[in-house]
Order: structure tokens, then sequence, then C-alpha cells
């Protein structure tokens, strides 16, 4: 396999993962009535994904 598809993978991987924490957020709120607290460690672990993603 080629860097630049490792580099690919890795990316569509992080990618995913990030697709799937938002679907779960997104489930979270359409459930809650209330106001929803959302862990500042599950939005960091986003950016930093996000962030490792362009490197």
């Amino acid at each position: 396999m080629s860097h630049t598809t490792q580099t690919k993978e890795r990316t569509l991987s992080r990618v995913r993962r990030i697709k799937g924490q938002v679907e779960a957020l997104e489930r979270l709120l359409e459930r809650r009535q209330g106001p929803v607290i959302i862990p500042s460690a599950v939005i960091s672990d986003a950016l930093s994904e996000l962030s490792a993603t362009r490197q």
C-alpha cells in the first residue's frame, strides 16, 4: 500500500469515527427535552481528530 493510500485510509477512519460521535450527539439531542450539557471532553476529542486529519 502506498503512503498516499495509507494516509487516505487513516483519514477516512478518523472521519468515520467523528461521524459516529456526531450522530450519537444528534440522537442525544433529539431525545432530550431540556437543556443538554455536552461534556467538553467529547468536543475536545472531536476537535483533536479534525486537527489530526489536517496534518
